[in-house]
């Protein structure tokens, strides 16, 4: 905080401070912590975890705005916000919200390593959508809405989580009732491929994670949990099943 204070500091110095302060809000948010509205876990600031870093080619980058984003479900919408580095305010910038295919109930979002496209999950209708994001204006543009669930499937389903490996290539969607991982391939504009619906091996798979080294996709089925490898390293699923 004295480092965002002070004037007479190095811009690497300047987006240490902003990254560390900003990992420590997210990483509050995901824990539950006290005082936490509801939701925050599904803000995504943009730019300040993984993708803020120290530019010389750029000197004038801590001026540039920086944008906060967050699904709304009964809204149809992602908001946007403008953060200010300053007083770290919210503010609402020229495009304050695009809109998602109505009924479809975003639930998450998540960042493509590039920092240039957004990926959406709907809860509500079994869809994930692709969306360019400007880093400089924080317009968003969806590009692309597939289905998470086979074209046969007539039961009742719900997305929840959204994730993308970390070397950009892959992008996982749960689905709560199919039981299934939506697994898709990202193509070089970003927009998505499907390549396989795999059994989440539980019932209700929640949420994901995939570990730093991109070898293994992590699954939390709401009563029970499992644990598998990303597709193009070795097509192979197993199950670790507590009680």
């Amino acid at each position: 905080a004295a480092l965002l204070a002070a004037r007479a500091v190095s811009h690497r110095d300047l987006a240490n401070a902003i990254r560390a302060l900003s990992m420590d809000a997210v990483e509050a948010a995901n824990s539950g912590h006290a005082g936490m509205p509801m939701g925050m876990a599904d803000v995504a600031t943009v730019l300040f975890t993984r993708f803020l870093k120290f530019d010389p080619a750029q000197p004038d980058w801590p001026d540039r705005d920086r944008f906060v984003l967050s699904a709304d479900l009964g809204l149809d919408q992602v908001l946007s916000y403008r953060l200010d580095d300053d007083d770290a305010k919210l503010t609402i910038p020229r495009q304050p919200f695009v809109r998602t295919p109505a009924g479809a109930g975003p639930r998450h979002l998540t960042f493509h390593p590039n920092g240039r496209w957004v990926y959406v999950i709907h809860e509500l209708s079994n869809a994930v959508s692709v969306l360019d994001y400007n880093k400089r204006s924080g317009v968003l543009i969806e590009r692309q809405t597939l289905s998470t669930l086979p074209a046969d499937f007539e039961g009742t389903s719900h997305c929840a989580d959204v994730k993308v490996t970390p070397d950009g290539r892959f992008v996982y969607g749960t689905n709560r009732g199919h039981d299934s991982i939506a697994i898709y391939r990202v193509g070089k504009s970003g927009k998505l491929t499907t390549v396989a619906i795999v059994p989440s091996l539980g019932k209700g798979p929640q949420n994901l994670a995939i570990t730093p080294d991109g070898r293994l996709l992590l699954c939390a089925n709401m009563p029970q949990w499992q644990r598998g490898r990303v597709p193009d390293r070795q097509q192979e699923w197993w199950t670790e099943v507590g009680g």
